[in-house]
């Protein structure tokens, strides 16, 4: 999520008078700094108005002011503060423009009467230290006095002007269950003054959704099916043209939430009621997904025959390889294909499937930003329900995903999200168990990952990759949670190959070797597209470098030497070379 430059509105609220610490008198006191307003917006280009004055006389004079990044402590290692000396947001990222890390202070520049500062401080989770923690961050101010002709005064600390993130609030705040509800959700800055163009989204799931207008508002309809809460957050609008290059931002602009009751009180007073109806018979509930069985100790289950196709289907970006992987967990469950389209614009060919196939639900995996709202707005166009999960980035959308579908087994894949190969041949393999697949950093699982792992109960995670791949924060968070963890991988730094040949002999004995599919490892788009088939049928995908097989891979492969009747190869003749597609025959028993 990137923040958005929205038309910058002259803040009128607040002033927040900054003097400097220190002894004042006559002579040789500090300059004071006023700021208007007294607080910035998070991840919201604000304009600040700087006027540094003499405390004897209240009359502006000459001074050097420098801005600092205050972060909330010292572990919050992502907070960065990026601003422009008479700039706009218009200008954001050309000259002019400074970036400052935690505690970092900017280059002096001159004050002499009001100047004003565009400023956007954000916390960067997307790249960052996870901690999500983004309360008592602020900009710090430094001035000293700068008389002309004059000695440079020392510098002295000012108050800080305090960050805080936009205000979320629902009217009404509490819906009953069972019932359908408009609520209006009003999006404002530090100010009060509304935000335009940002949507507004339930945490889990995909719908209802909306888009603030002019007034900062967006008015959702909610049809809860349990009591408890339903939380929302708001973001920039990936389509609204307001995004900047270059800013990872992956927080929630605001959040709220919304109680769910058993009932609300009746209105005062109570208007008559007429004598109620008898109550109509209810239509069956739809049977619930099929749940999956329970697996054999350390290995998926047998594979049961393939399921007949619903009338459903799952959609994930074409040019990133990691939603489409999550969604073929998704697509085994609701036992739909699994499609790929281009970001921007619905794919012709995946048009024309939805007509032809009687499709009446879509699920989009991924957030606004990875399938853009002119696509899904384009599926509902031709009469079909679309489901979004999502969340800020292809870890939240893994959780999202985990959380919807839940994990009756207990079980789940760790692999890296830093490298796809090492996830594809495990992700069918997880699909046909029902295990949530979840992406590790370098930094471990992120937040929303963890919180995931802890709702959806899971007790057993094989950590799919070298410990380079998957590493140590990770698998000590897991272990310290009471996770069960088996690491299935290659010893060594990264090593794709390796991994799926340890993924190959760890998982052998439930592996269908008539559904084994190999796939060019240049490319992921032949193995995704191909993965739900394979998977209902029990096999996965192998992705084989081109020049031949490792010999490791050669050796996991001729375990399933004479059970295979014959070598399936994705993708185009021209994307294999005649020295890799013999090297697979004879590892498979089928000659060359």
């Amino acid at each position: 999520m990137k923040p958005s430059p929205l038309p910058l509105a002259s803040f009128g609220a607040g002033v927040l008078a900054l003097v400097a610490a220190g002894p004042v008198t006559a002579a040789g006191s500090p300059p004071a700094v006023t700021v208007e307003p007294a607080a910035v917006t998070e991840a919201y280009f604000s304009t600040l108005t700087l006027t540094v004055t003499d405390p004897a006389t209240g009359t502006p004079v000459p001074a050097l002011v420098r801005l600092t990044d205050v972060p909330a402590d010292a572990q919050d290692t992502d907070y960065y503060v990026d601003y422009g000396v008479g700039r706009t947001a218009a200008t954001y990222g050309g000259a002019g423009w400074v970036d400052l890390g935690p505690g970092q202070t900017g280059a002096p520049f001159a004050v002499d009467g009001p100047t004003t500062i565009t400023v956007l401080a954000y916390d960067n989770e997307a790249v960052g230290d996870g901690d999500g923690n983004d309360a008592h961050q602020a900009v710090g101010i430094q001035v000293a006095a700068n008389p002309p002709g004059g000695p440079v005064g020392p510098w002295t600390d000012a108050a800080s002007v305090p960050v805080v993130p936009a205000t979320l609030t629902p009217n009404p705040a509490t819906v009953a269950v069972g019932t359908s509800t408009a609520v209006t959700f009003t999006l404002t800055n530090a100010q009060g003054l509304p935000l335009a163009g940002y949507a507004v989204a339930p945490e889990v799931g995909s719908t209802p959704t909306g888009t603030t207008d002019a007034a900062g508002r967006a008015t959702l309809t909610l049809q809860p099916a349990t009591t408890g809460s339903v939380a929302f957050w708001a973001e920039d609008d990936a389509d609204n043209g307001h995004n900047m290059a270059g800013i990872l931002y992956a927080g929630a602009y605001a959040t709220t939430s919304v109680t769910v009751a058993a009932s609300l009180p009746p209105p005062t007073p109570p208007a008559p009621q007429p004598a109620p109806s008898p109550p109509a018979p209810a239509a069956p509930p739809p049977p619930p997904p099929p749940a999956s069985p329970p697996p054999v100790p350390g290995a998926p289950p047998a594979p049961p025959p393939a399921p007949a196709r619903t009338g459903a289907a799952v959609l994930a970006r074409d040019d990133l390889p990691y939603d489409g992987m999550v969604g073929e967990v998704l697509a085994v469950r609701v036992h739909a294909p699994l499609w790929l389209t281009a970001t921007d614009r619905l794919d012709p060919g995946v048009a024309a499937k939805l007509r032809a196939d009687g499709i009446g639900t879509v699920y989009v995996v991924g957030g606004p930003g990875a399938v853009r709202p002119a696509v899904t707005a384009a599926i509902r166009a031709m009469g079909i329900r679309v489901v979004r999960l999502w969340g800020w980035d292809r870890y939240g959308t893994a959780a999202a995903v985990a959380r919807y579908l839940g994990d009756p087994s207990g079980t789940a894949v760790v692999a890296t999200g830093l490298r796809y190969a090492e996830g594809m041949t495990v992700a069918p393999l997880a699909a046909k168990a029902g295990w949530p697949v979840l992406w590790a950093d370098a930094e471990g699982l992120p937040a929303t990952e963890r919180a995931a792992v802890q709702v959806v109960g899971v007790r057993r995670v094989y950590a799919v990759g070298s410990p380079a791949s998957v590493g140590a924060p990770a698998v000590g968070w897991l272990e310290r949670t009471g996770i069960a963890v088996e690491r299935v991988g290659a010893a060594g730094g990264p090593d794709p190959a390796g991994t799926e040949a340890a993924v190959l002999a760890r998982f052998a004995g439930a592996i269908d070797p008539a559904h084994l599919a190999f796939a060019p490892a240049a490319t992921f788009d032949d193995g995704l597209r191909a993965a739900v088939d394979v998977a209902e049928g029990g096999g996965t995908v192998v992705p084989v470098p081109s020049g031949g097989v490792p010999p490791g891979l050669a050796t996991a492969l001729a375990a399933f030497a004479g059970q295979v009747p014959a070598l399936v190869t994705l993708g185009s003749p021209g994307a294999w070379d005649p020295a890799t597609t013999d090297a697979l025959r004879r590892a498979l028993g089928l000659g060359s």
